[in-house]
């Protein structure tokens, strides 16, 4: 088996369920017991009651290089795949709207302590010296940009 093969098992029976090849950039359990892994040119796959499932452009998301995936406290499944936050819904990515930055590259994602997402964007401007920035999405609306870290 090579470095990058992602083995999933049953305890229960010490059987594999679940084997791909694929370098995994981010996994995260939704509020249905769901384990969903973010991979690098191959989408998101959820597992789930001994089933796995493939999502990618077909079912909405961006881009099928997937950074980070994140189940918040509500139970929203987010993911940051091409340089873009999606949200879960139904059985489709979406984008969450809201006035997201347009001209920013999304990072990544992390839960704030209030409810919201934290959000960190690069600028599209290589040759921007100070390009981070971090914003807060909380009721799908925008926050002002935080300071630019150097």
């Amino acid at each position: 088996m090579r470095a990058d093969t992602v083995v999933l098992m049953n305890p229960e029976v010490f059987q594999v369920v679940f084997l791909v090849n694929g370098k995994v950039n981010a996994l995260a359990e939704d509020d249905q017991g769901a384990i969903w892994l973010a991979f690098e040119g191959m989408g998101l796959i959820r597992f789930q009651d001994g089933k796995s499932e493939a999502f990618g452009l077909s079912n909405g998301l961006p881009s099928v290089d997937v950074r980070k995936v994140l189940c918040d406290i509500d139970g929203r499944l987010w993911a940051v795949a091409g340089g873009q936050l999606s949200l879960f819904e139904g059985d489709r990515w979406r984008s969450p709207g809201g006035g997201a930055p347009g001209s920013q590259t999304v990072r990544t994602v992390n839960q704030a302590r209030d409810g919201g997402l934290w959000i960190t964007t690069r600028t599209v401007n290589p040759v921007a010296s100070r390009d981070l920035r971090v914003y807060k999405l909380r009721e799908r609306k925008w926050s002002a940009q935080l300071e630019p870290y150097p």
